[in-house]
């Protein structure tokens, strides 16, 4: 029997002293204590206020013109020198600082890496900030009354300043209730927006702008489809994107045994092995029936020969308890909990801690890159590829747990023929399908949500602001696809795991989402990504061959929602008195506190479980909100 640790909490790392950037003018809050770059030819200059690296990722550099801030990692470094002809071993950023120099604004097609960077350019009076293509690092800024920028990692690191105000988004948070987040860059703070991943930020203090750098799927060109033959590097571009998180620390692999964890830990294990590094260590979370993945765990850890740690759910965290400790964590974090499973492993990553492990390799990306684009129906249907339809819902059929009426309902018509119609509609009467959009946005939104008729209006004026820009049009296929550019639970939840992992003196990795590796997988058409009748046969090929024994050829996706809703349905009920009535929420207007908590008790009192979903989502945000005020 595992013994049940104590709740681990983030303050068990050394304390992280986050930066803040203020970019204005010359005489913006001078300071002995922070880095300053004044520029003689016009009224502008750049001040660093803090920052402190665990892993001596951050640095700086300047010369007579221009100064670089960089907070990361730089892949390309030796392809840099190179090209630039710099053979100094100075920092990272004095590297980007000649990079700048010779490409200026373009800087960033130049650079491979996870990071923040911020480029001032003192001759132009002009501020570049940039986020790593895929969001591994956050980005935030504010502006004041006094046309300053202010920009850090860190909200709250923002938020301690005078000049930000901490006036929470009511609009944000009622759009949260609904499931909808229409504006990437806002965040539940009115002062504070986020640079988005693959977004860079370019100003001169008269004028901001925010503009996408990285996009594999450039609207208004032709894809550059990937051919099967230049797929055949895959498997290399997969070992060189393991090497570069095992280059940043000690590593441990989060093992849950599906296919995308399961490759990445095979890959980390082989490079490891060649490149003589010690081999990661799997820590692996036990879910109960029926979501139990413990035999596929313990034998891909065996059959890679390294050491293992494997702990029961319910002794990550004590029965009963999960919810509770979730709403302890969201109180601590900048943005509500995403991730409801945290408080267990956060268990695991004080064991990694413990085991000397600072880098945590995990399958994110997989279900994104590899797996099914549910829209390539539609796209089939309309060019008449009925054989090509048989194939595709029978690879949906082989990957992924559905019944037969939910996969030929979903498929011919939720993702099939009504998606085709909407984008005919879309081409013949695209203002009277934005407001047909927008009423039925409204529609179903709960009817406890924005009491004042103020806040509704703002409401249905964001809902009918992210219809009508939303591209329509062509490939169904790459609408999808170009979704998850822009997906605000993915930037979310790398924002959090982020912010958690510093906290504990960690860092999550995810080698599937690495940048050269998405954009090939981006590109690549679904034939290819189910190359064997079933979804992710990039990886599962490999993984078939190297674990025979464990029918990973045959493996479907494995989901945990029963094991969640029956968790809610356990505990939600002893969360609710306390909560009562929402108060912080309705004395925000968020929500009409009475008719929310009437919502609550029916919901409780049915037992619906797919209902019970919403309610955590309300006491998460409650929760949240009451820490902030």
């Amino acid at each position: 029997m595992e013994r049940t640790m104590p709740l681990a909490q983030p303050s068990e790392a050394p304390a992280v002293v986050d930066w803040v950037a203020v970019f204005g003018a010359k005489d913006t809050r001078a300071s002995a204590t922070a880095l300053s770059f004044q520029s003689p030819t016009c009224d502008s200059s750049l001040q660093i206020f803090g920052g402190q690296s665990q892993d001596g990722s951050l640095g700086h550099a300047r010369n007579d013109r221009n100064a670089v801030f960089f907070d990361g990692v730089l892949y390309n470094r030796p392809d840099l020198e190179r090209t630039l002809g710099n053979t100094s071993r100075a920092g990272d950023a004095a590297l980007l600082l000649d990079a700048y120099d010779r490409w200026g604004l373009e800087l960033l097609r130049f650079v491979k890496g996870i990071f923040a960077l911020i480029v001032w350019d003192g001759a132009e009076g002009r501020l570049l900030a940039a986020r790593d293509p895929l969001g591994y690092y956050p980005l935030f800024y504010a502006t004041t009354g006094r046309n300053e920028l202010l920009l850090s990692m860190s909200i709250d690191a923002l938020l301690a300043d005078p000049r930000v105000g901490g006036t929470l988004n009511r609009a944000a948070l009622a759009d949260h209730v609904c499931q909808r987040w229409p504006v990437l860059s806002e965040t539940f703070f009115e002062s504070v927006k986020r640079v988005p991943s693959g977004h860079r930020l370019v100003s001169d203090r008269a004028h901001l702008k925010i503009e996408r750098y990285w996009d594999p799927l450039p609207p208004g060109q032709p894809v550059k489809w990937v051919s099967e033959e230049e797929l055949e590097s895959f498997d290399t571009m997969f070992e060189t994107a393991v090497e570069r998180t095992l280059d940043q620390g000690p590593s441990g692999v989060f093992l849950s045994g599906g296919l995308d964890s399961t490759s990445v830990a095979a890959v980390a294990v082989d490079v490891a092995r060649r490149t003589g590094r010690p081999a990661p260590i799997a820590f692996s979370l036990g879910f109960p029936d029926p979501c139990d993945e413990g035999p596929i765990q313990r034998g891909v850890a065996a059959s890679l020969g390294i050491a293992q740690e494997f702990v029961p759910f319910w002794s990550a965290v004590p029965k009963g308890s999960l919810l509770t400790r979730a709403l302890d964590v969201t109180r601590t974090l900048a943005a509500p909990l995403r991730n409801p499973w945290t408080p267990a492993y956060d268990h695991l990553v004080h064991r990694a801690r413990q085991r000397g492990v600072r880098v945590l390799l995990t399958g994110l990306g997989g279900d994104e890159l590899l797996g099914g684009n549910s829209l390539f129906a539609a796209d089939l249907l309309r060019t008449g590829n009925i054989p090509g339809l048989v194939r595709h819902l029978a690879m949906w059929n082989r990957s992924y747990n559905f019944t037969p009426s939910e996969l030929i309902y979903s498929t011919l018509w939720t993702f099939g023929a009504r998606p085709l119609g909407v984008s005919i509609l879309e081409r013949v009467i695209p203002r009277t399908l934005t407001e047909r959009r927008v009423r039925r946005s409204m529609q179903f939104a709960p009817d406890f949500i924005a009491p004042e008729a103020a806040l509704r209006a703002e409401l249905e004026g964001r809902v009918r602001a992210s219809a009508a820009s939303a591209k329509h049009g062509g490939d169904l296929y790459i609408q999808e696809e170009r979704k998850w550019l822009n997906q605000p639970m993915l930037t979310w939840h790398m924002e959090e795991a982020f912010e958690r992992g510093r906290g504990f003196g960690t860092r999550s990795r995810h080698p599937l989402w690495d940048a050269d590796l998405a954009h090939m997988l981006y590109r690549t058409p679904q034939p290819l990504l189910s190359g064997d009748g079933r979804a992710k046969y990039l990886v599962r090929r490999t993984l078939a061959q190297r674990f025979p024994h464990l029918g990973l050829d045959r493996q479907k996706k494995l989901a945990a929602t029963p094991f969640f809703r029956s968790t809610l349905a356990a505990e939600l009920p002893g969360l609710w008195g306390p909560m009562r009535g929402f108060p912080t929420l309705a004395g925000l207007g968020v929500v009409d506190g009475g008719r929310a908590s009437e919502t609550v008790e029916a919901a409780l009192h049915a037992g619906d479980r797919r209902s019970l979903g919403r309610v955590w989502e309300l006491l998460n945000l409650e929760a949240w909100a009451e820490s902030r005020l």
